[in-house]
């Protein structure tokens, strides 16, 4: 069983992947937020994670989806306008 990630840095990604993808967080509810982190945290790669969010923040041109890797990008995906 894998260790799971530090919560803060997981909850910082989560955030930061809405935000390049676009998907509005504002509507899940408490239960579906912690279960999101917690497969953010489970994930064996949020060093690819940062360093594609980084390269689109500095670009500026966000992220047209979450990372095929990414645990949470069938849910950020629903959540896009």
């Amino acid at each position: 069983m894998r260790t799971l990630g530090d919560t803060n840095t997981h909850v910082f990604l989560l955030k930061r992947v809405a935000r390049a993808t676009g998907a509005d967080l504002s509507p899940m509810e408490e239960a579906a937020w912690s279960a999101a982190v917690t497969r953010c945290r489970s994930c064996a790669c949020p060093g690819l994670c940062e360093a594609k969010l980084e390269t689109a923040e500095r670009t500026g041109d966000g992220m047209s989806e979450a990372p095929g890797f990414c645990e949470n990008r069938d849910l950020l995906r629903s959540l896009r306008p």
